[in-house]
């Protein structure tokens, strides 16, 4: 409240001198006030530094659901142009909004769109990845769109991945994810430990008994990946289907087979 007040007078005053300076140059006096205004300047960058430094002063927020940010998009509408009792509907509609916040559904399980690597939510309600060495780009939008300060290599740390080697195994809302990001020459993959498999290679044909299966060649069709479990049933949204069949949207076609040589 104290910067609020603070930054308010270093305004006025700084606005103030603006005017004075303006007023005096005809007669070739707009030097002080604009020394003046620089000193003005200088405190409000001076209170903006104080309270930027102090605890808590800056934080992240989980990205708001669509239509969420509709409704408070419109209640700023309503409040900003009517008048009278038709500026209570501003508030309605803001509570109607925060409805849809608390019913904010978030996925489960994260995968990369070239599969490099993933993130599972882990036993405490946070997002862990896989790894912090490769995909680390995606890994920290998934951490900023959950509102989680953490930087991927902070998040990686946290308990949820069991690793050896390449191959990861984690559970998550009693499914069995295994992450294999890595293929070695005659490697046997654990396909009967899993419920979702995840590779960042072909599995061409292999694990067929897995419930669920994403491969090199699934985010090369579809995209990124964001799973969302409820029990045994899981629920998958892709980045191409998000895009939708639009003219620029850009849809992968298969290599073609060379018939033309014998």
């Amino acid at each position: 409240m104290i910067a609020n007040l603070l930054a308010f007078v270093a305004m006025s005053f700084v606005m103030t001198m603006a005017l004075i300076s303006v007023l005096a140059m005809p007669l070739g006096l707009e030097a002080w006030p604009l020394r003046a205004m620089d000193w003005g300047l200088i405190w409000v960058q001076g209170v903006s530094d104080r309270v930027a430094s102090l605890p808590e002063a800056q934080g992240m927020v989980p990205t708001l659901p669509l239509p969420s940010a509709i409704l408070l998009g419109l209640a700023a509408i309503v409040l900003c142009l009517t008048r009278g009792p038709m500026r209570g509907a501003a508030l309605l509609v803001s509570v109607i909004s925060f409805v849809f916040i608390w019913l904010r559904e978030v996925p489960d399980i994260h995968v990369e769109a070239t599969a490099k690597t993933m993130a599972a939510r882990g036993v405490e309600g946070d997002m862990v990845p896989v790894q912090a060495r490769r995909g680390r780009f995606a890994v920290s939008q998934w951490l900023r769109l959950e509102g989680d300060e953490a930087l991927p290599a902070e998040a990686t740390r946290r308990p949820g991945w069991t690793c050896v080697e390449d191959v990861c195994r984690a559970s998550v809302e009693g499914q069995r994810v295994v992450y294999v990001g890595k293929e070695e020459p005659a490697m046997a993959l654990p396909c009967a430990e899993a419920d979702i498999l995840v590779t960042a290679f072909p599995l061409r044909g292999r694990c067929r008994s897995v419930k669920l299966r994403i491969d090199r060649f699934s985010v090369w069709r579809k995209g990124a990946h964001a799973l969302y479990i409820d029990g045994d049933a899981i629920r998958i949204e892709t980045a191409r289907d998000l895009q939708g069949e639009r003219p620029w949207v850009i849809r992968p076609e298969p290599r073609r087979k060379d018939t033309s040589r014998p």
